[in-house]
């Protein structure tokens, strides 16, 4: 559970995903004026004045017109699905690696992201990382995954082993 929390955190860690978010998930006409090249995680570390402390999951801030505009994401990680969770329905290509339901689906949204040169370098390690660390292992449990270093050599070994795996699948419910 803690792999899965710390993956999202990895995740949202990175300004290209949160300005995605806002782009995606808020129906207000101001988003189209932020200026996402400002937007800049902020401790979100807090001491109040009878001295409890308190730690939010991401706080953002963006210059909107002539103002800085803070935004605070509280993310709710889940370990099992949650129909009510509208992240859960987001069809951007790390929720669809995660709801990958085969390896061709996964391989798929790994394709689409590893071939955006607009992905920042950064982000597609921590996507790297939250695949081989949370997703595979959550979805593909008895997958062994050789080490691959980006989403490129990724996509490649998902190409190359996914027939294999499949003989291997059957061969072993056959002997079942």
């Amino acid at each position: 559970m803690a792999d899965h929390d710390h993956g999202y955190k990895l995740l949202f860690s990175h300004a290209a995903l949160v300005a995605d978010v806002l782009r995606g998930f808020v129906r207000e006409d101001w988003v189209a004026e932020l200026d996402f090249e400002t937007l800049e995680r902020v401790d979100g570390s807090y001491v109040f004045d009878d001295l409890r402390h308190r730690e939010s999951d991401m706080v953002w801030k963006v210059r909107w017109r002539d103002r800085v505009l803070y935004v605070y994401l509280l993310l709710e990680f889940q370990s099992t699905v949650d129909p009510f969770m509208p992240v859960r329905s987001m069809t951007a290509a790390l929720f669809g690696m995660e709801r990958s339901r085969s390896l061709e689906d996964l391989r798929r949204q790994v394709e689409r992201l590893a071939g955006d040169d607009e992905v920042d370098e950064g982000f597609q390690r921590s996507v790297h990382a939250w695949l081989t660390r949370v997703v595979l292992p959550a979805r593909f449990p008895d997958l062994q995954v050789p080490e691959v270093q980006d989403l490129k050599e990724m996509q490649s070994m998902l190409e190359e082993n996914m027939a294999r795996w499949g003989r291997e699948a059957r061969e072993e419910a056959r002997q079942e």
